[in-house]
């Protein structure tokens, strides 16, 4: 909501007005959990009467991750998406934007109660890990092919279903470090050096 306005502003927005801002830098200790902050008046987007304080506040992180995502990945009309941690806020938007564009998802999560919700939004597959061995599973679901590509927004031992899932020359997205170190079988590298590499970065950095 906007506090003050300052002098300089051209009356895009109004005091009292509820707005979101445009991601900014925050190396300077401008921060996305301060009380206040002091925003570039072009950088903010008013928020429709229609649209709630909770939908609002995460508008332009998860909804924008997800279309990142699926703009990057080109996974192709009919392939499968594979992605853990499925039942979050980013892996529910995965999956309505993906069942739009035509991308099937193969979704992971260790909760029985989220798979009817999950399928209410589109999920073609949802597998429990704690129940099934979740490779044979993928495998089954895509003909031996392996998902196009697969998302990890955990890190940790959780990494090492990804790559053996995933198709020779496909890519595993590691976007977080939720957990303790990523962990990859080797096996998969080695038998196809060129595929199933974690590709994105934390931070700036490599994941390693």
């Amino acid at each position: 909501m906007v506090n003050k306005l300052g002098p300089k502003t051209g009356g895009r927005v109004k005091e009292g007005q509820r707005v979101v801002a445009v991601p900014w830098p925050t190396a300077g200790g401008e921060g996305m959990y301060q009380q206040y902050v002091a925003v570039p008046e072009k950088d903010l987007v008013v928020v429709p009467s229609n649209v709630d304080d909770d939908m609002a506040a995460q508008f332009l992180i998860n909804p924008v991750t997800a279309y990142g995502f699926l703009e990057v990945m080109q996974v192709p009309k009919g392939e499968y998406l594979l992605q853990q941690a499925a039942n979050s806020v980013l892996g529910k938007e995965l999956i309505s934007m993906a069942q739009k564009q035509g991308t099937k998802t193969i979704n992971l999560v260790r909760q029985h109660e989220v798979v009817h919700e999950l399928k209410q939004l589109g999920a073609e597959e949802v597998i429990v890990t704690t129940d099934e061995d979740v490779t044979a599973r993928v495998m089954q679901i895509t003909d031996g092919k392996g998902a196009w590509a697969s998302i990890n927004p955990i890190g940790g031992k959780a990494s090492r279903h990804l790559p053996p899932c995933t198709r020779q020359g496909g890519k595993v997205h590691v976007f977080s470090l939720f957990k303790e170190e990523v962990v990859v079988p080797m096996f998969a590298l080695q038998a196809d050096p060129d595929s199933r590499l974690l590709a994105d970065t934390v931070a700036g950095e490599p994941a390693q």
